[in-house]
């Protein structure tokens, strides 16, 4: 019994040394959402009927719905390089992480960051709302590597570990 323990013991120890050695807090795998406050995901990544449109489209990210006024956390240390509104993103706010990654958060009721600020991971950089082309209050959140979008479910299970 007492191997196991110290087999189990060990193996934690290589997994946190791993997760520090990959740098996370400059990965996008903070989930942008507080635990309690995350209702559902309304919309996934990938070709979808777009449910103002009513035509098939891509989407490029997730749709977490939330209440209004629900924090929104950075998901990586980072630097802003866009908070600004747009007629489709509404409130927009979009995260350079270096080494290739972006965060794009959007439809916030109300911005907590400003272009060319530094931010850590778990930071709050705004509260869900539902401006731009939205049917209601949610997080629209888009992962970017290389300026391609990604699929942040790829994330998921990281982001599941650093959950507030």
């Amino acid at each position: 019994m007492a191997n196991t323990a110290c087999s189990q013991s060990g193996q934690k120890e290589q997994l946190i040394n791993r997760y520090k050695s990959m740098e996370m807090d400059k990965r996008p795998v903070y989930f942008p959402l507080p635990q309690k406050s995350f209702i559902r995901i309304s919309s996934g990544f990938g070709v979808r009927k777009h449910p103002i449109l009513k035509v098939d489209k891509f989407h490029p990210g997730l749709d977490m719905v939330a209440k209004k006024g629900t924090p929104i956390y950075a998901s990586a240390n980072g630097k802003v390089i866009r908070a600004s509104f747009s007629p489709t993103y509404g409130n927009v706010v979009v995260i350079d992480h270096n080494e290739g990654y972006k965060t794009l958060y959007a439809h916030m009721t109300a911005f907590k960051v400003k272009k060319d600020q530094e931010v850590k991971q778990g930071t709050i950089i705004g509260y869900v709302g539902s401006t731009g082309r939205s049917t209601g209050p949610h997080l629209h959140f888009e992962i970017l590597l290389k300026d391609k979008k990604i699929d942040p479910f790829k994330y998921w299970t990281l982001i599941m570990d650093r959950w507030k």
